[in-house]
């Protein structure tokens, strides 16, 4: 009977969208049960990743264009740092009290001692 079909579909299709958002508001209200607390890291480990990021941000930004060369060549391809040391031409021999920043009350000469 044709008459009779069109009512069927009519709910049919009303059962079906209603168990399908009847599926996703449970999926909605146990969502926070899909997060292992125990394998997640906590909160405060982003904030340091953040606060690690901009303060080694604020220093590159210190750092001269040729230091900042010679770090990523280093940390990032690995280049020897006496390799680094012969471009740069600072393999030359030094004494402590006529290297910048190496003399006798220099900060890096005191904390050592």
């Amino acid at each position: 009977d044709g008459g009779a079909l069109a009512p069927y579909a009519v709910v049919t299709a009303r059962n079906l969208v209603r168990s399908l958002g009847r599926e996703e508001d449970r999926r909605w209200r146990h969502r926070h049960r899909l997060v292992d607390s125990a394998t997640a890291p906590p909160p405060e480990d982003e904030v340091l990743h953040e606060e690690e990021t901009a303060a080694l941000a604020m220093a590159w930004s210190k750092l001269a264009p040729q230091e900042q060369q010679a770090l990523a060549s280093h940390e990032i391809e690995g280049t020897d740092l006496s390799a680094l040391a012969e471009e740069s031409d600072s393999t030359r021999e030094r004494s402590p009290s006529t290297s910048p920043g190496r003399g006798p009350g220099s900060a890096s000469s005191t904390c050592f001692r």
